[in-house]
């Protein structure tokens, strides 16, 4: 799932991560630019740059990470408002602007600020890679759960686990376990640590 600005605030709306959203009551102000700073994950699993970038900024969520009993799902903010678009004494720079995190088998964006309006490449990459992401996530889930399930059934050539290709995974590229399918854990990297590859932008590329 990929949530952008409205759809972001769907995603929390349904509970698909353990986020909500703060200072409602400012949403319906003109749309401004506003400046995203990728974090060392959303750099790694986005390919953003480590300089700020310009977005547009149209009302999207102000997130905030909610506390999670037991630990929960590992739950990693990629980037953070660099500037502030609304009143001073809403707390927005510094703030997320995208997350992500896994649900059952796949995985959860939210982007609040429109990454596709950027003026070049070092906004508008990152943002085809949300959805690259998500894609490889699911698709590498899937694999994963169906060799899982062979090998319970004893079927040829079903493996264990995929830790062999997850621990092989480098930036830039995904391990994989048979063929050209990636672990889960290789085509997200480790949520929690940050590790992964990204397509396009401001890194080396595999899609």
């Amino acid at each position: 799932f990929v949530g952008v600005c409205a759809g972001a605030f769907l995603g929390c709306e349904l509970g698909l991560l353990p986020v909500s959203v703060r200072d409602i009551d400012h949403v319906g102000a003109e749309a401004t630019p506003c400046r995203v700073a990728f974090t060392a994950a959303g750099q790694d699993l986005l390919g953003g740059p480590s300089a700020p970038v310009i977005a547009r900024y149209a009302n999207g969520p102000l997130l905030q990470l909610l506390e999670q009993e037991g630990g929960g799902a590992a739950l990693q903010v990629l980037a953070t408002f660099a500037s502030s678009a609304r009143p001073a004494a809403v707390a927005m720079e510094g703030s997320p602007a995208i997350v992500a995190g896994r649900f059952g088998d796949g995985l959860v964006l939210l982007a609040s600020p429109h990454l596709e309006d950027g003026p070049d490449e070092r906004t508008r990459a990152p943002f085809r890679n949300l959805a690259r992401l998500a894609h490889g996530f699911g698709r590498a889930a899937r694999h994963e759960r169906r060799l899982h399930e062979g090998h319970r059934r004893g079927l040829p050539g079903a493996a264990p686990s995929c830790a062999g290709s997850r621990r092989g995974a480098a930036r830039g590229r995904a391990g994989s376990c048979t063929g050209d399918t990636p672990s889960a854990d290789a085509a997200c990297g480790s949520l929690s640590t940050g590790e992964g590859g990204s397509d396009g932008g401001g890194g080396e590329g595999g899609s």
